[in-house]
């Protein structure tokens, strides 16, 4: 049976969506009273009238029908469709390996994360300071800095105790649940994007592969070709006042905000919230008037994935942006 036949003999709520190549195009008429009505948009044809144009427009695409670049769209759609639609969205987490596990045995040392004091009314339910007992190898593994407070002569290893006074429990939170786990769930909603704050404590700790992981999550969900994440001024606020100006973060960010600076769809802020951003950092402001001067389409700034991954950093390079000896910072 052809797909002429299979229109007439199908009902329209089963057809399957077959695109708009395999029947003739015509006028659709329909009769009121004296007048007669024309409709010629495509999808009144009754062949596909259950369907909308961008879904005849997307089975076009699959079977073939737009060109190469049609063809790439329909193929992006599909996998993006597969991967947010068809895959289950609850993944069971597993633990790294054997050799993982021998981290997780030996001396652990207690981790407090936020502030000793807070003006919270009820103590028993603040949480605006989280402690955490983990394993020494486990941390020394991870965080170079963390590795130097559990191991050397300060007053972290003495009492067996680690502060980190000015840094919030949930971004630690994700950064003990990637070190069991490889992965963190970055589907909670927080104030600022869960993969920037997670880069800068990362960046604190002296962890590189925490970085890059979050690094990754960044550039997929900002470069996206169908829906690149917007750029909020709550984020650039956040990165450009935690971030040194020659960190990967920090140029992939400019880099982005040239290039989408004039595309409401990709960036979110009033003017007036941009200027403030803007004005309380010079680097931005000079980066930004720099690109303007160039014409759009030399606005070509991003780079790839691989030039923002962070390497090792030295120690001592390291421990220099910190304060370790008198309890972290």
């Amino acid at each position: 049976m052809n797909l002429m036949n299979l229109a007439r003999t199908t009902p329209v709520s089963s057809r399957p969506n077959t695109g708009t190549g395999w029947f003739s195009l015509a006028p659709y008429e329909e009769r009121n009273g004296r007048e007669i009505n024309q409709y010629q948009m495509i999808n009144a044809q009754p062949e596909v009238s259950d369907f909308s144009l961008d879904e005849l427009r997307l089975a076009d695409y699959q079977l073939g029908r737009g060109g190469d670049r049609a063809n790439r769209v329909a193929q992006l759609a599909k996998s993006t469709h597969e991967t947010l639609f068809r895959k289950p969205i609850l993944r069971v987490k597993r633990a790294r390996g054997q050799g993982h596990l021998s981290m997780l045995r030996g001396p652990s040392i207690e981790v407090c994360v936020g502030p000793a004091s807070c003006s919270c009314a009820d103590k028993t339910t603040c949480e605006c300071q989280v402690s955490w007992t983990l394993p020494t190898a486990l941390l020394s593994h991870h965080s170079p800095f963390l590795k130097a407070a559990c191991s050397r002569n300060f007053k972290e290893r003495e009492e067996n105790r680690i502060a980190l006074p000015k840094d919030d429990p949930p971004v630690f939170a994700r950064f003990v649940e990637w070190m069991y786990y490889g992965t963190y769930d970055a589907s909670q909603s927080e104030a600022v994007n869960i993969d920037i704050s997670s880069w800068i404590l990362g960046d604190k700790l002296l962890s590189t592969q925490f970085k890059n992981y979050a690094m990754r999550h960044l550039y997929e969900a900002y470069m996206s070709a169908l829906f690149p994440k917007p750029i909020t001024t709550r984020d650039a606020q956040y990165l450009l006042e935690n971030t040194s100006v020659e960190s990967k973060l920090r140029l992939f960010f400019l880099a982005l905000l040239v290039e989408r600076f004039s595309d409401p769809m990709r960036l979110q802020g009033t003017t007036e919230e941009w200027d403030e951003v803007l004005l309380d950092h010079s680097d931005a402001r000079s980066f930004l008037l720099s690109g303007f001067r160039m014409a759009p389409g030399e606005r070509k700034f991003v780079k790839s994935m691989n030039d923002y991954m962070s390497q090792d950093e030295p120690l001592l390079q390291g421990f220099g942006r910190m304060n370790i000896g008198g309890g972290a910072t």
